[in-house]
């Protein structure tokens, strides 16, 4: 495509809020430009693209250069034992990887012809998540899978047969799945997934993690009398996660650095292009969580947002942090939604009120201790303006890994965000909030 007809695109990705050792920068940096180089393909033709399967099987029936550019972006950061989702997941309690995603497009469906004073363009939005699934290396395919089969027309789904080609006689497809459900549902489809052996799905650096944490665990519950056994034998772990376990232990939740990506395509009518928008999140949970439990990455509301307001706004957020407290937030919901209705360019004031009064001010005082939340917020004004696409990122945790691109600028680029904030905020009650805008 000449450069002339290409719209303005931007990608976005982010590797968690958290904690990333500064010895981690050069590598996380490397393999998150990867990942935005990785999703750039969707922005080179039409919208008219297919994402597949890490096995072959294609799952794609929607064209979307947005939705296509997020899955690709999310995919490359599952495929890494670096970051907690897919293969690099947390383990669960019991030593497994268990995997949320989702996916949100809002695109324009179309304007009124003959345009009229009164006529405005309609908008649509589609969702799609999955929890607690095993098995699946890459579990934003299958919350691709749950998104399309909200998108198909009624005919075509009644052509289906089962729950994974047709939903007739008025059944609802399904926003959500879990578990084993999930897979079958992505199966139904013909995408090939659910393969993977569960032993193949724990990284080696998860694994350490696990064997070190659990160690810490069983210590403290002998030390607290309520030691029942139940652990793996001290005398299996090395010399060196010994020497880790003794250490004074970090908080379990500086470990929340969920992956997710956001995507913005501009308007191009020679070419058909209409203006879209996505987002998405994926997420191995938390280091010894309960088997079974969903965190915020699947649920509708939380761990993503993507929203094009009838003004012309454009939306989409990708949220990490802790999942109990984000997703009785309903975060990325509550904030984008305040972005879209503001027409005051107030951006800033927005994630500083969401962020610190509806959000940490308000767990902070029910006795959570430095409730940690990250965003990666990608916004468009209303007049379709290159200039007027803003990317920001805001966090009170220690530190937040991005990267990006853009039409305006395609070469990716990769930084490590440190919040100085987090030094002092124990010493005089501030909120550790770090804001901040990004060139795109």
């Amino acid at each position: 495509m000449s450069a002339h007809h290409q719209p303005l695109y931007i990608i976005a990705a982010h590797g968690g809020a958290g904690y990333h050792p500064p010895a981690s920068d050069s590598s996380l940096k490397r393999s998150l430009r990867a990942a935005i180089s990785s999703a750039l393909p969707a922005f080179s033709g039409t919208t008219t693209h297919s994402s597949s399967t890490s096995s072959g099987g294609s799952i794609s029936e929607t064209p979307s250069s947005a939705l296509d550019a997020t899955t690709a972006v999310i995919v490359a950061l599952e495929d890494d034992p670096d970051f907690n989702a897919g293969y690099g997941s947390n383990l669960t309690f019991d030593g497994q990887v268990e995997c949320d995603a989702s996916l949100m497009l809002s695109t324009e469906e179309g304007r009124p012809s003959p345009p009229s004073p009164s006529s405005s363009p309609s908008f649509s939005f589609s969702f799609g998540s999955v929890g607690a699934v095993r098995g699946v290396r890459n579990p934003v395919l299958l919350a691709r899978c749950v998104l399309e089969g909200r998108r198909r027309p009624e005919r075509e789904r009644e052509k289906g047969l089962g729950m994974g080609m047709g939903m007739g006689m008025g059944r609802v497809p399904p926003l959500m799945l879990v578990g084993e459900g999930a897979v079958q549902f992505a199966r139904e489809r013909g995408a090939r997934v659910g393969d993977t052996p569960l032993e193949e799905m724990v990284a080696p650096r998860a694994r350490q993690e696990w064997r070190v944490w659990r160690e810490r665990c069983r210590r403290w519950e002998d030390d607290d009398g309520r030691g029942d056994g139940d652990f793996e034998s001290s005398k299996d772990l090395s010399l060196g996660e010994l020497e880790a376990a003794e250490l004074e232990p970090e908080p379990l939740r500086v470990r929340l650095d969920t992956v997710g990506a956001v995507a913005l395509v501009g308007e191009a009518r020679d070419i058909g292009q209409l203006p879209e928008v996505a987002a998405g999140v994926s997420s191995g949970g938390i280091l010894l969580k309960h088997s079974g439990r969903v965190g915020e990455a699947a649920v509708f509301g939380s761990g993503c947002w993507a929203e094009r307001s009838a003004s012309g706004r454009s939306v989409a957020c990708s949220v990490s942090g802790q999942g109990e407290l984000i997703m009785q937030s309903f975060l990325a919901k509550s904030l984008a939604e305040r972005t879209a209705a503001s027409t005051e360019g107030d951006t800033h004031e927005i994630l500083r009120s969401v962020l610190v009064d509806q959000f940490y001010g308000k767990w902070n005082q029910r006795g959570e201790h430095q409730p940690a939340v990250g965003v990666l917020l990608l916004t468009q004004g209303v007049d379709g303006d290159e200039d007027t696409a803003r990317l920001w990122c805001a966090f009170t945790t220690q530190s937040m890994a991005v990267a990006y691109a853009s039409s305006r600028h395609p070469k990716p680029k990769a930084r490590v965000l440190r919040n100085t904030e987090h030094d002092f905020s124990n010493d005089d009650g501030r909120p550790p909030l770090l804001i901040t805008t990004l060139p795109c």
